[in-house]
C-alpha cells in the first residue's frame, strides 16, 4: 500500500508539472503571437518585434512618438524621425515628411503612389465608407488630412483644388485627370483614384 501511495504521489506530481508547463507555454504563445503581430522598421532596415504603443493622448494631437514594448516588457520610445515606420493593430504607418518635420502617418494605398492618412487625433482602422469635412476626411468620427506621396514627393490635397494637387502624381493617366476634372471622381474617391491609377502603372 506504502509503495503504491509513493507511486500515486509522483504520478500526480508529474501530471501537476506537465498541466503547468502546458498551461505556461500556452499562455507564453498567447503573449508572443499578440506581441508578434506589431513590429517596427529602423533606420538599419532591422525590424524589431514587440507591442507597439501609439496613439495615446499624452503625446499630443498630432503623434510622433511610439513605445516599443518588447518581450522582457522594457518600454523603449521612438520619434518619427529616427525610424521608418511601424505596424499596429493591422496598420502600417509610414514615417514622412510634412512641413519639415517627421511624422507618422497611416498608410492607405501602397503603390507607385502611396496615400496617406496623416492623423490630428489617433484614427481607428480605415474602411472606406469616409466622408469629406472641409479639406479632411473624417474616419469614425476622427479627424485626418490626405498625403500623397511619390519618389520621395509629398503633398497634401485639398478638397478645393483635388484635381490641381493629384495631377504631379498622377498627371501622366489622361482619362483618370479627364474624369477628375469632369468630377466624375472627387475627393471622397481617392483612395479608389489612386489604387486605380498604381493598376494602371503597373501594367504598362
Amino acid at each position: 500500500m506504502e509503495k503504491s501511495s509513493v507511486v500515486m504521489k509522483k504520478l500526480s506530481l508529474t501530471f501537476c508539472i506537465f498541466f503547468f508547463a502546458i498551461s505556461a507555454s500556452a499562455q507564453f504563445k498567447i503573449k508572443q503571437s499578440k506581441a508578434s503581430q506589431d513590429y517596427l522598421v529602423n533606420m538599419e532596415q532591422d525590424t524589431l518585434w514587440g507591442e507597439i504603443r501609439y496613439g495615446n493622448h499624452i503625446f499630443g494631437s498630432r503623434l510622433n512618438k511610439i513605445i516599443l514594448v518588447d518581450d522582457q516588457g522594457q518600454k523603449i520610445k521612438f520619434k518619427a524621425h529616427e525610424i521608418k515606420g511601424f505596424r499596429n493593430d493591422r496598420s502600417f504607418y509610414d514615417a514622412i515628411d510634412i512641413d519639415g518635420y517627421k511624422y507618422f502617418a497611416r498608410k492607405v494605398v501602397s503603390g507607385t503612389v502611396n496615400m496617406y492618412f496623416f492623423e490630428y487625433t489617433y484614427a481607428s482602422n480605415y474602411n472606406t465608407g469616409f466622408y469629406s469635412q472641409k479639406d479632411d476626411i473624417g474616419v469614425s468620427g476622427k479627424t485626418v488630412s490626405v498625403y500623397l506621396e511619390r519618389n520621395g514627393n509629398v503633398q497634401r490635397v485639398f478638397k478645393k483644388k483635388v484635381s490641381e494637387d493629384v495631377f504631379p502624381f498622377i498627371g501622366d493617366n489622361q482619362e483618370i485627370m479627364d474624369a477628375m476634372n469632369k468630377g466624375e471622381c472627387t475627393f471622397d474617391d481617392l483612395d479608389q483614384v489612386v489604387a486605380s491609377y498604381n493598376e494602371w502603372h503597373n501594367e504598362k
